[in-house]
């Protein structure tokens, strides 16, 4: 084992941030595993399907490179916190989207 990995604080350090990469991955592929059900749900055509994809991978090309800004800038351990903190929000706050709303409602 190297002499990195024998602190024990900088492989929970590693272990941790394999852990946020692998959700960030699993996040990415979830609308997609599971679009047919979202569809039938809340009762979208193919078009708003594909729509909701697009809205999310275009938010995270968007918000990618901001928090890599503001990574180089400030404190990235705050910076990840934030990040994490605004991503889990909009996570927790989508499971309660009622079953009526669709882009035909807006």
């Amino acid at each position: 084992m190297s002499k990195s990995f024998q602190n024990p604080k900088i492989f929970l350090e590693v272990v941790i941030l394999i852990c946020v990469n692998m959700t960030n991955y699993m996040d990415r592929f979830t609308i997609a595993g599971v679009l047919t059900n979202i569809q039938t749900f809340f009762g979208i055509n193919d078009a708003d399907g594909g729509l909701l994809q697009s809205a999310f991978i275009t938010s995270f090309m968007f918000y990618s490179p901001v928090f890599g800004f503001l990574g180089d800038r400030y404190n990235r351990k705050w910076v990840m916190l934030v990040g994490m903190a605004i991503w889990e929000a909009a996570v927790f706050g989508s499971t309660f989207v009622p079953r009526d709303v669709s882009s035909e409602g807006m």
